[in-house]
């Protein structure tokens, strides 16, 4: 497990709006479904991935958009995900 220090302010507080974020643009049960959407939004020049994550009782196969270090700069994107045909586009703390 990686253990990463957080940003914090002068008092020591943490400051939850910088880090490293993802926006997660669909989910699927079928890998060959995930990796065209994360191929398509490669060739938009993203950088797009797939994660599996095995719920238990079921294997979904997450798409996700990395490279952002600021929470108001990975809204932004999830706001224009939603509104380019993707309604669950949702931002995700790594």
């Amino acid at each position: 497990m990686e253990v990463r220090a957080l940003a914090s302010d002068k008092k020591g507080v943490p400051d939850l709006k910088k880090g490293r974020f993802s926006v997660q643009v669909g989910a699927f049960s079928q890998k060959e479904n995930a990796d065209r959407l994360a191929r398509d939004l490669t060739n938009q020049g993203h950088r797009a991935d797939v994660m599996t994550h095995d719920r238990g009782d079921a294997v979904f196969f997450r798409v996700r958009v990395h490279g952002f270090t600021d929470l108001a700069e990975a809204r932004r994107a999830e706001d224009r995900f939603r509104k380019g045909g993707y309604p669950g586009a949702m931002v995700v703390a790594e």
